[in-house]
């Protein structure tokens, strides 16, 4: 039985109803009427059809509604123009609200349509991220559409195989729309079997002679170089591409045919592996090395990663790159040697050099040689040593010069200017501490440092007095000098530093670093042939010599046993012992001593007492050849520890 209940019209508002009492009377009627239609049997068709178009319509109205009240909001009244400025900022900030969303401003356009719209018009938003949807190929036409005529930036990066499956159509589409790009990054991670070969779908002879007169920014890099048949010669000698407006070019394992007479920064990279295929790259490199570097007439930033050819290849007059700001260099000694020999570089350029596998044959006063332009102007030395790292880092003078008190720390280097890095690299471990040695002698004799007052060492290895004499020597300007060990020592190796041989060093006769002001160490260890009387030792001797210690301090006091004293007997006298350092002339500092039993409270002595013995008995697990034992081990060292349970015995 079909039961028509009449449709109820809104009811007539009178002049005391406001529109939104309307509204809430109509409303609640509409839901009375349903109600009482669903108790009679539910209505016909005809009524549901008409249910249905006044949902709809109240859907809509809701919908518009909302809108309205959006534009309402302060914020979205703002000009476009300042709304347009904010999603750029936004998009440019590379804001990510989680690891799989690789761009946030995305979020921008689910806010709101006043939002959303504001978003699809700008066309600069969508040609800045012209291949960011590189996975899904129609994503990449519909954002090329919404770029409008606006210059592109294209960036194909390689995620993984989510990327690869249309990697051969996002290739097509970055060909046909080349000439309008502004800037191209190529990345790839891993290596591609796709027609193109990899990420960059040009040989040289297909790409030279091509003209690109919107692009400013190319970079490339692959994980693995194709030769694509034609001959070494033949690549090398491609026309170039001409690219009137080509600023920055960053080649990885591929050569572009390219003009370097626009370019402000070029980096050449050669990554190692793949020997057949990058000898292809390197030996086109070679060929066009010195006329690339001799035609740099607008160059500020030169990066050559394993990119100079032989010495032999280059031994030419010198030349200058008068434009040049800053020159990194990561290769052998000998190619960036030979590069410095041919290179002249204004003096105020910044070098960073990157050694790799040096030798104690290797006489590095002739690299540090080369930037002694710059020795007059340096006035704080950094030296770090580091696994298999030497790296010294020079320092300009802050201008003015802040007056020094010797009763407060010395100026830290973050308010200096650096102005040059050379680090050596992949050195031997059983030789580094040999090589620190090596090293800082002559990068002192080399660069003839008369105005550093400021030295700064930081290393993990320990020295004798003659070796800590030999470094220190030659920097005989040095006004403050710092010891200290790395972060990583102390807090992952649990190992003690002892330094005492920096203040033997300094007792020696004749004395060492006569304007000496200010030391500070990491740490001193009293035992049997080192106390605290050949601190007063050494300070008698200088102020004897007229070369009087204004400011000492040391982060740490241990001792090497309990006979030579502890931790609550040093606080007892510490006082005692800093007021015998001021009648020396030198304020002291620090000298606190490492907590030992006389000073731990009874839960941490307790607690330290159990990880003890918990390790012991690790150890013993090793030592019987338990299973896992040695990665349980590791780790509990590391702080986590897994329990017995992972542990099987053979």
């Amino acid at each position: 039985m079909n039961i028509n209940v009449p449709n109820v019209l809104p009811p007539t508002s009178t002049a005391s109803q406001t529109p939104r009492e309307s509204i809430t009377q109509f409303t609640a009627q509409l839901l009375r009427d349903v109600d009482a239609t669903m108790s009679h049997g539910g209505g016909d068709l005809q009524y549901l059809r008409q249910l249905d178009a006044d949902t709809e319509h109240l859907v809509n109205t809701a919908f518009q509604l909302r809108r309205r009240r959006n534009a309402c909001a302060p914020f979205l009244r703002l000009p476009q123009e300042l709304l347009e400025k904010i999603i750029m900022t936004v998009a440019m900030s590379g804001w990510q609200p989680s690891a799989s969303l690789r761009i946030g401003w995305i979020m921008i356009t689910h806010v709101c349509h006043e939002l959303r719209m504001v978003a699809l018009q700008l066309q600069k938003l969508w040609a800045d991220n012209a291949f960011y949807l590189q996975a899904y190929w129609r994503g990449c036409q519909e954002t090329l559409s919404r770029a409008g005529g606006i210059p592109l930036s294209i960036a194909i990066r390689d995620a993984g195989d989510s990327t690869r499956s249309n990697v051969s159509a996002i290739l097509k589409l970055f060909k046909e729309n080349l000439v309008s790009a502004r800037s191209v990054v190529i990345d790839e991670e891993y290596e591609h079997n796709t027609s193109y070969n990899n990420l960059w779908p040009y040989q040289p002879s297909h790409i030279g002679g091509r003209t690109l007169p919107l692009l400013e920014t190319l970079h490339i890099r692959l994980m693995r170089p194709r030769h694509h048949g034609s001959t070494i010669l033949q690549d090398a000698m491609c026309p170039a591409m001409i690219t009137p407006n080509l600023r920055s070019l960053c080649l990885e394992n591929i050569y572009v045919p390219f003009s370097p007479k626009t370019l402000t920064s070029l980096t050449l990279s050669i990554a190692p592996g793949h020997e057949h295929e990058i000898q292809y790259v390197r030996a086109i490199i070679d060929l066009r090395f010195l006329d690339v570097l001799r035609h740099c007439d607008q160059l500020q930033e030169l990066v050559l990663n394993r990119a100079i050819p032989d010495p032999q290849s280059i031994e030419v007059p010198e030349f200058g790159i008068p434009t040049l700001k800053c020159l990194r260099v990561t290769d052998t000694f000998e190619k960036a040697l030979a590069l410095l020999d041919i290179l002249l570089l204004p003096p105020s350029a910044v070098r960073n050099l990157t050694i790799e596998e040096s030798s104690r044959s290797v006489d590095t006063s002739q690299l540090f040689r080369h930037l002694g332009d710059t020795g007059k102007a340096i006035s704080a030395v950094e030296i770090s040593s580091q696994f298999s790292t030497v790296l010294f880092r020079f320092y300009e003078k802050p201008d003015p010069l802040p007056v020094q008190d010797v009763t407060k720390p010395s100026i830290h280097l973050r308010d200096y200017t650096m102005i040059s890095v050379v680090s050596f690299t992949r050195l031997a471990p059983d030789s580094r501490d040999l090589l620190l040695v090596k090293f800082t002698q002559e990068c002192a004799t080399g660069m003839t440092l008369r105005s550093t007052h400021t030295l700064h060492i930081e290393t993990a290895d320990e020295f004798s007095a003659e070796q800590w004499a030999l470094m220190l020597e030659p920097f005989a300007s040095v006004q403050d000098l710092k010891v200290d060990v790395p972060t990583y020592a102390r807090d992952i190796w649990m190992r003690r530093i002892n330094q005492d041989s920096v203040v033997l060093a300094l007792l020696s006769a004749p004395p060492i670093l006569p304007l000496l002001g200010q030391l500070s160490l990491a740490e001193l260890r009293f035992d049997h042939e080192f106390t605290a009387s050949r601190i007063v030792d050494m300070l008698r001797s200088r102020q004897h010599h007229k070369m009087a210690l204004k400011r000492f301090r040391v982060g740490m006091i241990s001792f090497a046993c309990r006979e030579l004293g502890s931790a609550a007997e040093w606080a007892e006298g510490r006082g005692h012992f800093l007021e015998g350092l001021a009648e020396h002339g030198t304020h002291g500092e620090g000298f606190v001593a490492e907590p030992d039993e006389t000073t731990e409270d009874p839960e941490v002595r307790r607690a330290r007492e159990e990880r003890e013995k918990r390790r012991e008995e690790l150890v013993r697990h090793v030592e019987a050849g338990t299973m896992n034992a040695e990665l349980v081990l590791s780790m509990f060292d590391a702080g986590v520890d897994l329990g017995n349970n992972f542990m099987c015995i053979q």
